[in-house]
């Protein structure tokens, strides 16, 4: 089905259902109430002087219409199968009718509210008001909250609309959200040493660490890209690289694809020469993975990304020194990488000794560091989002009250061309913010995907839930913890994973899973996550939804990863790393696709849970332990620990050129796949 016949199909549903009632009742309407979070106290009143950046969704046109569409784009089997929209395209669906645009825009108006800005959709409006102001036209009290770990946001639980609106408006934020990035970033606790240090003592101490890379030698097939010529691509064939293991009821068989143990993954060097436990270079990573004797064919036709809140920023030197250190031939990437601002988002270059004390920008380089690492020379965007535009902090208000999230979202929907691959690190509890706000923000990443990018997102590093704290909002007893935006069905969860010959689920920390309260399980994985719950009997019945959307989707090694931060090295873990980790191979494999005159994997759900799967090993060890329990453990097959396991590139290159290995049909039709 081509996009017009597509759009044609919905048109009697923007007519019917979509036009808002003309009533022009001034009656207030309670809209939404949400609990405040447990990690959120009440200091007193906000000030009503101070400013917020309001940000007014319209209700969108066609619901579910998008996601319906990103499904047939994604699944494999489907003739539309990787017809990726335009955003032009996109905002034709969801453009919310004008007389909703005009009716918000009145109304704004009548309470002398002039200086709202639509985004280029005109699903969103902006406009930056005094809460005095904001109180009056929501019919609302703004009070201040004091996040457990010191941050303050003016926030009001509950707010509401005038009848004649409340077809019109879907959100407005920032009033009942408490979302509050975190970085899925965990300490190792050791210690930080110079350039100079590793030049004299670091191979000593991790021999393996610099097995073949600190001198710039990465093994005969990759050296010959960094003195020579690439070998040549023999048209649009991919390499055997080796036979698919049956399928046994939508699970792996015999645990799936398992590195040789002991053996030569990458092709040149061996896991066991290059992979260090307490220290885990690039080389370890493109080995462990098979990665490493691969040279991009395309590079600069599709962008990779990382996105930063929390004034986080990319450190071009930090990154510089990196590459030096672990890959040479892509030291100069510091230099090339995009940093964009968006919402007056920190991009200084320049280091102050608080960001230094706070460890701020670690996250960020992290992030880079691992991702383009893999990616080379695939040129990376680092997004970097502020709180609003602009915060003018006072004195009852030092921090940035404003919400990061939508604000990268809008400017994202916005753009003509947007990356192929773009990885989060950052995440918080889903019980933080009300459904509509989930489901508003989960909206937008559905969109994003149907552009054609795959979203890589951590999953957290708390497994199910930090002891003590696995408490419902409502006090209604105790609670496994969902990970926000994780839980959102179209974007691909990313667990971590320690150790290399197997590797297992992490242990020093919990690698973040388990099932959304908000989002039922699509149908791309319903058969999948019903079959492992079913496994686990009642225990931990009713601490989790088991209708609930289950993540993570795949894992990647997170723990002991090396780390530049302020010129110095030394190492860090949490799903922070892993899922930069699997955005890099990701990228690769689109670049082999690209290369070949195909379009990228896009969202990459429905093609991994009905054909890639094939092409992660399988981790059965290990659980995301959390909230006093051991949590869900890892098995063979899909699991809430690590999904379907860490990726194996030669056997993801393939699948993605050959489809399913046993011509069975991509999507379940009524649930268990043959």
């Amino acid at each position: 089905m081509l996009f017009s016949q597509f759009v044609a199909t919905l048109g009697f549903i923007s007519i019917a259902g979509a036009l808002p009632s003309q009533k022009r009742s001034t009656t207030y309407v309670l809209k939404e109430r949400h609990l405040v979070p447990r990690s959120w106290r009440k200091l007193g009143p906000a000030s009503k002087r101070d400013t917020l950046n309001l940000k007014i969704g319209l209700v969108q046109q066609n619901p579910g219409a998008i996601e319906q569409h990103l499904m047939q784009i994604s699944d494999p089997t489907h003739e539309r199968y990787g017809q990726h929209l335009s955003q032009e395209e996109i905002d034709e669906i969801v453009a919310p009718p004008k007389e909703s645009l005009d009716l918000v825009k009145s109304w704004l108006e009548e309470h002398g509210i002039t200086n709202y800005v639509p985004n280029k959709s005109k699903t969103m409006i902006h406009c930056a008001i005094p809460i005095g102001k904001a109180e009056t036209l929501l019919n609302t009290t703004y009070s201040t909250f004091k996040h457990e770990d010191g941050t303050e946001i003016n926030r009001a639980p509950e707010w509401s609309l005038p009848e004649f609106l409340l077809d019109s408006i879907e959100i407005v934020q920032p009033t009942n959200s408490f979302f509050h990035p975190k970085q899925h970033l965990v300490s190792d606790n050791n210690a930080w040493h110079d350039a100079a240090w590793w030049k004299s003592e670091g191979e000593q101490t991790y021999p393996q660490a610099f097995a073949g890379s600190a001198d710039g030698q990465y093994g005969q097939a990759y050296e010959s890209n960094i003195n020579g010529q690439p070998p040549p691509v023999q048209g649009a064939q991919v390499p055997q690289f080796g036979q698919s293991q049956p399928q046994q009821n939508g699970q792996p068989s015999q645990g799936g694809f398992q590195p040789p143990q002991g053996g030569n993954v990458g092709g040149t060097i061996d896991v066991s020469q290059v992979c260090q436990g307490k220290f885990v270079t690039p080389q370890c990573r493109r080995t462990l993975y098979g990665t490493i004797d691969y040279i991009p064919q395309a590079p600069n036709q599709q962008t990779v990304a990382t996105t930063n809140y929390l004034n986080q920023t990319v450190i071009r030197s930090d990154i510089s020194l990196f590459m030096q250190t672990f890959r040479p031939d892509a030291s100069n990437i510091g230099n090339e990488i995009n940093i964009v601002s968006i919402a007056n988002g920190d991009v200084d270059q320049n280091i102050s000794p608080q960001k230094i004390g706070d460890l701020t920008n670690q996250e960020a380089n992290l992030d880079a560091g691992n991702i383009e690492s893999i990616a080379y020379p695939i040129p990376l965007t680092a997004y970097h989002t502020g709180g609003s535009p602009p915060f003018q902090p006072s004195a009852a208000t030092p921090d940035n009250t404003n919400e990061p999230y939508i604000e990268w979202l809008d400017y994202m929907l916005a753009l003509d061309q947007v990356p192929q691959v773009i990885s989060t690190s950052y995440g918080d509890e889903e019980m933080t913010v009300p459904r509509s706000y989930a489901e508003r923000v989960c909206s937008g990443l559905a969109q994003l995907s149907a552009r054609g990018v795959s979203l890589i997102v951590s999953t957290g590093d708390h497994g199910v839930g930090k002891n003590g704290q696995c408490i419902a909002n409502d006090g209604s007893g105790d609670k496994f913890v969902a990970v926000f935006p994780a839980s959102c069905p179209w974007v691909t969860g990313v667990g971590a994973t320690a150790g290399f010959n197997p590797e297992v689920a992490t242990y020093r920390f919990a690698s973040g899973g388990g099932f959304s309260y908000y989002f039922d399980a699509p149908d791309y994985q319903k058969s999948t996550t019903q079959a492992y719950i079913q496994t686990l009997g009642s225990q931990y019945g009713g601490a989790y939804n088991p209708n609930g959307r289950g993540y993570p989707d795949a894992a990647a090694h997170g723990d002991h990863d090396a780390i530049v931060f302020n010129g110095q090295v030394s190492t860090m873990g949490g799903t922070s790393a892993s899922a930069p980790t699997f955005a890099g191979v990701i990228a690769l494999v689109n670049d082999a696709l690209i290369a070949a005159g195909k379009p990228p994997l896009g969202f990459l759900n429905p093609w991994l849970y009905s054909v890639g799967y094939q092409g992660l090993t399988d981790i059965v060890s290990g659980s995301s332990s959390g909230c006093n329990t051991t949590g869900f453990p890892a098995q063979q097959g899909w699991d809430a620990v690590t999904g379907f396991g860490t990726p194996n590139f030669r056997q993801l290159v393939q699948l993605a050129f050959n489809g399913p290995t046993d011509g069975s049909s991509a999507l379940p039709k009524g649930g268990q796949r043959k």
